[in-house]
């Protein structure tokens, strides 16, 4: 036991200073990175208070004035004012300390009891005083623990949050406010393990960092510090007040990394200051920064006044957009390399992307507008007079089809659109040129309900049941693809129904589904192997306007382009205009593309109980009436034709259609 009276605490313990968190999508605040984040270890006599300018990755911490430390519920005399701001400082602590010893900073105020052994609690304040480019003092607290003969270890209990914003107003508060979670009040420390345990009644949720006579922002970002107890809190919300009474709330959203590091500055990019409107007035986005802005909070219907170039932005799709409308404004948003949209049920409209770069892996719907619309109840949402051009390439070379099916398991792809779950579909124009480099699905077999489905404007168009035998149908008018649809499946698993087309890849069975007046332009062709379902089901399905649909209507359709397919296929139902249709009402389809099976290619042949080659210049299958019509070649210059089994196996191949049953006309 040593007598520590007058003792000046050596400061020469090991310490961790404040690294930073990128956000490495910018101004929105999501899938943050961890890659600048560099752990420093220092000597105390290098940590401080108050941050110093960022160096490098860290920011250093000084001494301030007034700090007081606790070791075993002792507290320490003030920092001296010849110290603050310094690189070392000396600590004069009265009276007698035994090992172990229990460090916290700050120490606590009088009359405060100890948690256990000496350990004290710790105040993350509710209300924080703004200091420029600073932190408010005695906010980052500190815990340490030493047995005999050791120097006690500081180490942060504390992250901080950085808001970056700009303007030509003056604040008077930002509030922050954690999506869950506590991010101020009292709580007892462990000071052995660092370990918190908020006190009953003292915790909140907010933080409010206040201006006094305000804050005047300018055309350069000004940077605000907030400082949180370390710990997992989602989504934060920033809530900022000017002088006038107005408004800003901007949502930074965790996606995944809900986590607020100990010894960490986690940088949210920056932003200016645009007031909020009320919730019934719409948001108008006229530049990069409105859009992202709007991202952040999509809670009121938005206009585009202007041409937006988002080129080089690692853009996150908008979610949580619902029962709302989206005016494009057919001005151009340009360089988007993900969706604007995620999944919503809101009315899209008016919206023209231009050169986008999408590339996907492991997504169970994506398209260049929306990943999936949704309806609500009985009121369809809406997709209307939008259009996209650029690319979209999937390779998804370790696809892992799981042992329980789940509608996760779906490959949705369009070029506007991925899933329609009851949609008006209207307008719309896609030039997406979508290559499916690679889909191998471990563990795939026959029996496996796995539907990659890619179409021009959607992939996959189905319903909303809202009561037993009553549907929210989705519906696709006077649309048109330019698109090209190319399957490179490099792999050689076997690729289980695969519907493709130029406007709906795959209608479901359950509701109907109307096409009308929609045209064709973009070549589709295949080259992969092909799994076969035995019996009167086909595995391919591939057209110019539809893959695949067994109840509703097309009508008034046209297809333009060739229809290709190589490889080794198996029990397939091509058709210019339609692959596969049945109770379906066709009414004015007609096909000017070539159907072309080629050479290379390999294809089931006559097997016991099947059914043989179903080959017309009209249609295969059981056909349909003189209202639909064939103007283009049927080629098959496949050289083998095997029996993969003593199942029933199909190949339907014709002008207009691959396989129609039931057909009405």
């Amino acid at each position: 036991m040593k007598n520590l009276t007058k003792l000046f605490v050596a400061v020469a313990v090991m310490f961790a200073g404040f690294a930073c968190t990128t956000d490495a999508t910018e101004d929105l605040g999501i899938q943050l990175n961890d890659g600048c984040q560099t752990e420093i270890v220092l000597s105390l006599e290098e940590s401080r208070t108050q941050l110093g300018e960022k160096v490098g990755d860290l920011y250093p911490l000084y001494w301030s004035e007034g700090d007081k430390i606790a070791v075993n519920g002792v507290a320490s005399n003030e920092v001296s004012a010849a110290a603050a701001g310094a690189s070392s400082a000396s600590f004069v602590i009265n009276g007698t300390v035994e090992h172990p010893y229990h460090v916290i900073y700050p120490a606590p105020a009088e009359g405060v009891a100890a948690v256990t052994e000496g350990c004290y609690p710790v105040v993350f304040p509710a209300t924080q005083a703004y200091k420029a480019g600073n932190i408010d003092g005695n906010a980052a607290a500190m815990y340490g623990y030493a047995e005999e003969g050791a120097s006690p270890v500081l180490n942060h209990l504390t992250g901080i949050l950085r808001f970056a914003v700009k303007g030509e107003v003056t604040l008077s508060e930002l509030v922050v406010k954690a999506q869950s979670g506590a991010i101020a009040g009292t709580y007892d420390v462990n000071c052995a393990t660092g370990e918190l345990a908020p006190q009953a009644g003292s915790i909140s949720d907010a933080v409010t960092v206040s201006f006094g006579d305000g804050l005047a922002l300018g055309a350069e970002a000004t940077p605000i510090y907030v400082v949180v107890p370390a710990g997992e809190y989602g989504d934060v919300e920033a809530i900022l007040t000017t002088t006038t009474g107005e408004k800003m709330s901007v949502l930074f959203k965790s996606n995944g990394d809900k986590a607020i590091k100990a010894g960490v500055v986690r940088e949210f990019s920056e932003f200016e200051f645009e007031a909020n409107v009320d919730d019934s007035a719409e948001y108008i986005i006229d530049s990069k920064e409105a859009l992202i802005r709007f991202a952040m909070k999509p809670t009121k219907s938005a206009t585009v006044t202007a041409n937006i170039d988002m080129t080089g932005y690692n853009w996150t799709p908008i979610e949580d957009f619902n029962a709302l409308v989206f005016d494009g404004g057919n001005f151009e948003i340009k360089g988007l390399n993900a969706p604007l949209f995620g999944t919503t049920t809101s009315e899209i409209k008016n919206v023209k992307l231009v050169d986008v770069d999408l590339c996907s892996n492991n997504v169970a719907a994506y398209g260049a507008i929306a990943c999936k619309i949704l309806a609500i109840g009985e009121t369809p949402g809406k997709m209307t007079n939008c259009s996209a051009s650029g690319k979209l390439v999937i390779n998804n070379p370790d696809y892992e089809l799981a042992a329980s099916y789940s509608t996760a398991n779906f490959f949705r792809y369009g070029g506007l659109l991925g899933d329609a779950g009851g949609v008006d579909i209207s307008g719309c124009v896609n030039r997406v040129d979508i290559t499916v480099k690679q889909l191998n699905k471990v563990g795939a077999t026959c029996s496996s309900t796995l539907t990659p489905e890619f179409g021009g404007i959607v992939g996959h168009a189905s319903f909303l049941t809202v009561a037993t035998d009553n549907f929210t149908k989705t519906t696709i008018k006077n649309c048109h693809n330019y698109g090209t649809i190319k399957y490179e499946d490099i792999d050689t698993t076997p690729l289980y129904r695969p519907y493709i087309a130029g406007i709906a890849a795959y209608g479901t069975e359950s509701a109907a589904v109307v096409i009308e007046n929609c045209i064709n332009d973009g070549p589709i062709s295949i080259n992969a192997t092909t799994k076969g379902d035995t019996g009167a089901n086909n595995s391919l399905c591939m057209g110019g306007i539809v893959g695949r649909t067994t109840k509703g209507s097309i009508k008034n359709c046209t297809n333009n382009a060739p229809i290709t397919a190589d490889g080794t296929l198996k029990s397939i139902a091509i058709g210019g205009a339609l692959g596969y249709v049945y109770n379906v009402q066709v009414e004015g389809v007609v096909n000017k593309g070539a159907v072309l099976v080629k050479e290379s290619a390999r294809i089931s042949g006559i097997v016991a109980g099947g059914v043989g080659a179903q080959l017309y210049n009209g249609t295969g299958g059981d056909g349909f009436s003189n209202s639909c019509t064939n103007e283009g070649s049927v080629t098959i210059l496949a050289s083998t034709m095997e029996n993969y089994g003593t199942g029933a196996y199909y190949y339907r191949i014709g002008g207009v259609t691959g396989f129609g049953r039931n057909a009405m006309t």
